[in-house]
């Protein structure tokens, strides 16, 4: 992870304390989050959003091993969260890019495809090793965003994606 402005591995201010370890999963980050101020505040779940190497926005949500039954709005708005208290979860990135959810493709031998196919945050499987390689030393964006009373914080965390294995698919 490199660094955000509050430390290596979290933010500490006056409201939180947040930190952020990513998982085995791809893209998939443990979240704990506590409410260190004196009054309430909420992760604002529609305004929190992932940016893959490329560039491409992907919605942040909680995840839950019992999300596939879960109809496509069953994610709430925000999260409340009072003062004292915790919030530990799994957020991973959700559903297709926001911009450009277009894949363009082109052979060697110049035969170009076009698919709506939501790509993954970052590739784990493939037969191009080479493809998931060259995510290596580039980095992914994780912007989590509170609301305290009226103020609306955003709180933005990068990774460095490093040690990159490629598992072959047959």
């Amino acid at each position: 992870m490199v660094a955000p402005a509050g430390g290596s591995e979290g933010v500490t201010t006056p409201q939180v304390h947040l930190q952020l370890l990513p998982t085995a999963e791809p893209g998939v980050l443990h979240l704990r989050l506590i409410n260190t101020g004196t009054s309430p505040l909420a992760v604002l779940w529609e305004q929190s959003y992932y940016v893959d190497p490329q560039g491409q926005r992907r919605p942040a949500v909680p995840a839950s091993p019992r999300a596939w039954w879960r109809p496509q709005d069953w994610l709430p708005a925000e999260t409340p969260l009072a003062a004292g208290a915790t919030l530990q979860t799994t957020v991973r990135p959700d559903g297709p890019p926001r911009y450009n959810p277009l894949t363009i493709s082109r052979t060697a031998s110049g035969e170009v495809t076009v698919s709506a196919a939501p790509r993954p945050l970052l590739p784990a499987t493939g037969n191009r090793p080479e493809a998931g390689k060259a995510y290596e030393g580039q980095s992914f964006r994780f912007v989590l965003t509170l609301r305290h009373g009226r103020e609306v914080v955003a709180y933005p965390f990068t990774f460095r994606i490093t040690a990159v294995e490629v598992e072959r698919r047959s």
